[in-house]
């Protein structure tokens, strides 16, 4: 398969409804901002102000893969297919639409799942808190456990999050895990 390159067209909203439009208006916006005359302390702030955007982009791309994933089972649905087979195809697409592989793709689909039964950590990265890979610890040390003993562990990890670094998050997540279940 073909990759799409660094000379891919990857135009956003071209074409498409007013949310992508919007989106595509916001990154015209993002690239004609000047940084020139900024002090280094400005620039400080803008690098900080760019991680929390990160964040809330994040967030975004999730709950729009988790609509397109439900979007797309209730059209298999009602086709008669099973919900199995109407989720085949999903984690590619959105891998398509991301301009990464398959594998990725589906390990994308996995988080934002995950995130659906962790509402701090999502609403920590919704507000730019913390970070996707702060959020994707989260995910993957509550992974062995339930939604209600991992909604334990998100709403400890939530204090946290955007404080400390991905290593002692995970060393943190993986104490309150252990605790909860120990055969986890």
């Amino acid at each position: 398969a073909a990759c799409a390159g660094p000379g891919a067209d990857r135009t956003v909203g071209s074409g498409l409804g007013s949310v992508a439009g919007e989106l595509a208006g916001m990154l015209a916006r993002l690239r004609e901002l000047s940084l020139d005359g900024l002090s280094a302390g400005e620039l400080v702030e803008v690098i900080s102000a760019v991680e929390g955007l990160r964040g809330g982009v994040a967030a975004v791309q999730a709950r729009a893969t988790i609509a397109f994933e439900t979007a797309m089972v209730e059209e298999g649905v009602a086709k008669g297919w099973t919900t199995r087979g109407a989720r085949r195809g999903i984690g590619p697409a959105v891998a398509l639409a991301r301009g990464v592989s398959p594998s990725v793709g589906d390990r994308w689909l996995a988080f934002c799942r995950r995130l659906g039964h962790l509402p701090a950590t999502f609403e920590a990265l919704a507000l730019g808190v913390c970070s996707e890979e702060a959020a994707l610890v989260v995910a993957v040390e509550t992974g062995s456990v339930g939604a209600g003993l991992a909604g334990v562990v998100d709403v400890e990890m939530a204090p946290v999050l955007g404080t400390c670094g991905t290593r002692s998050l995970t060393e943190q997540a993986r104490v309150l895990v252990d605790a909860l279940d120990p055969e986890a």
